[in-house]
């Protein structure tokens, strides 16, 4: 049987939606997942028909049985011969849970909004009772629905809270709300337990605010700052005084609010469950720092799946559907690498070059030869683009669709920076191995879906200042051999030249762009960018300089 998932593009009240995706699971098996962003080349685009035709090829598989979607901001849709469609934050709870591995578990979904849970009318989704805090139970192959939080008509949870002042802080979207995260971190320290935005009231968690409207963010933000007494941030940044401090101190009190609320949240319904495991999804579980502040907290198993947002849902609805037809949970060994099945040969790679003419030049690099000159680029204060086999699911680069650098200049963030048109104060992430780990950081787990910071030891923040964020944490991929043999033993190569197995990795992408899917997309890159020289692209080395008229070196 073959099962597939996907997202809606559009609600049936014409809202468009984003982050579509497919994935396919065949005898039980996930095979494929991919974000339609990847095959439009439209950043965040929504629906599912690109991802899943270039997935119907994968493994063999050339048809699918049962189609199964879920959409947001409507009511759960009626599902047809076709189609059928999965609750929005069940959909979350069931990629989460069941990528896990855990056999019982916490499951809680935190995002901007799912399903309304009553009928509609209009596009006012926020004025009628819906899902933005859920909670569930794993339990070996079921999911039980336990319970919500801010789930009346009108109210702002926490992923709506958060919106509200990544616009307020200056970006147009909440999709930006990494960069309030990352500003948080140059902001001061809290360290009390009080919570300027929200209160338990009567065990339920409620907002101090007075005034919220997600088509107006921006005054949302300003009745949180109001009830917290804190009008004097808003008239700093109304007269652009202390412009970024001001900025910085919002953000740090937001994302202190944020992580305080998850950790009570887990702490109240882990003790009530007696678990040991706890799963989050949704959007706001892709905030790195509060993973860790949960985690160090509650002294609990924390799970995040890699595409814990709603690209992830393709995944998270086939897997409900399959648990539906069949009453067990899928097989998911290693989904990290499972895009379109790609077999880079010379001639692909020479025939995307040759547009460019006359501005690079290729050579074939295989196994340790391939290993030795990138290694040895990275280690001479080089920026190397790596494109290697299937690519990632999700918005992280787990090493084969990455842009990777050495950790130990911290001059070379601002070359990455400029590279990805980004804000200077943002962080990049690291590879290690997973036997360095000790060496770079406190308590380091195996995380090699980098879904976690963890705080760096002050022995090693001057040695990797490249990959060290202002509050001395590092968003980091932890990983084993056989997660990625091809990356591990480049990491592995560096660490022979420079005694550090870790290197500075970001997604291969250029800015406002999705990740590189095929080689014409990397190509088309590497060609635009006047910073990076090298591009490992499979066996081929593909370099800045006049282009070869004759066979491979």
């Amino acid at each position: 049987m073959i099962i597939a998932g996907g997202n809606e593009g559009i609600t049936t009240k014409g809202k468009p939606l984003r982050d579509g995706g497919a994935a396919i699971i065949e005898s039980g098996k996930l095979v494929y997942a991919s974000g339609e962003e990847r095959h439009t080349r439209v950043k965040a685009d929504g629906g599912y028909s690109s991802s899943l035709a270039k997935g119907m090829g994968v493994d063999g598989v050339d048809g699918v049985d049962v189609l199964w979607l879920s959409s947001c901001c409507e009511p759960l849709r009626r599902s047809e011969v076709s189609k059928h469609y999965v609750d929005h934050h069940l959909s979350h709870a069931a990629l989460a849970y069941y990528a896990s591995g855990f056999e019982r578990a916490l499951v809680i979904v935190v995002d901007d909004g799912g399903n309304v849970l009553d009928s509609m009318s209009g596009n006012s989704w926020w004025e009628y009772p819906r899902q933005q805090l859920t909670i569930f139970e794993g339990k070996g192959d079921n999911l039980s629905l336990l319970g919500r939080e801010f789930s009346l008509p009108l109210a702002c949870g926490l992923g709506e809270f958060y919106r509200a002042f990544t616009y307020f802080l200056g970006w147009p979207s909440g999709r930006h709300a990494g960069k309030l995260m990352a500003m948080s971190g140059h902001g001061p320290r809290f360290s009390s337990d009080h919570d300027p935005f929200f209160r338990f009231h009567r065990t339920r968690l409620a907002h101090k605010a007075k005034f919220f409207h997600p088509a107006r963010p921006k005054d949302t933000a300003r009745s949180f700052l109001t009830a917290a007494g804190r009008d004097d941030l808003i008239e700093k940044l109304a007269r652009n005084k202390d412009g970024f401090s001001a900025r910085a101190e919002i953000a740090s009190m937001v994302q202190h609010s944020l992580e305080i609320n998850l950790v009570t949240l887990v702490k109240q319904w882990a003790r009530a469950l007696d678990v040991e495991n706890v799963c989050m999804a949704g959007g706001v579980a892709l905030n790195c720092t509060a993973a860790l502040r949960v985690r160090e907290e509650t002294g609990l198993n924390v799970f995040v799946p890699p595409a814990a947002g709603d690209m992830g849902q393709c995944v998270g609805n086939a897997i409900t559907g399959y648990v539906n037809a069949t009453g067990k949970r899928p097989e998911i060994a290693s989904w990290a690498f499972i895009g379109p099945d790609m077999n880079i040969s010379e001639m692909e790679v020479r025939s995307v070059v040759k547009k460019y003419r006359n501005q690079m030049r290729i050579r074939h690099v295989a196994g340790v030869k391939k290993n030795t000159e990138a290694a040895r680029a990275l280690f001479d204060g080089e920026i190397v683009f790596w494109h290697q086999g299937r690519s990632e699911f999700g918005q992280r680069a787990l090493g084969n669709r990455s842009i990777l650098a050495s950790p130990q200049y911290p001059g070379i963030r601002g070359r990455l920076n400029k590279l990805k048109g980004r804000e200077y104060f943002n962080p990049f992430a690291a590879s290690c191995l997973y036997v360095d780990k000790d060496r770079f950081f406190e308590d380091a787990l195996h995380s090699p879906y980098m879904t976690t910071a963890f705080r760096v030891k002050a022995s090693a923040i001057r040695e990797i200042a490249a990959v060290v964020h202002e509050d001395k944490t590092c968003r980091a991929q932890i990983f084993k051999e056989d997660f990625n043999r091809q990356f591990f033993a480049l990491i592995n190569e560096f660490k022979r030249i420079s005694g550090m197995g870790i290197v500075l990795n970001t997604s291969l992408n250029g800015p406002g762009e999705p990740i590189c899917e095929t080689v014409d997309d990397t190509i088309a890159f590497f060609a635009e960018q006047d910073i990076a020289r090298y591009a490992f692209i499979g066996d081929f080395l593909v370099e800045k300089g006049p282009q070869e008229t004759t066979g491979s070196a």
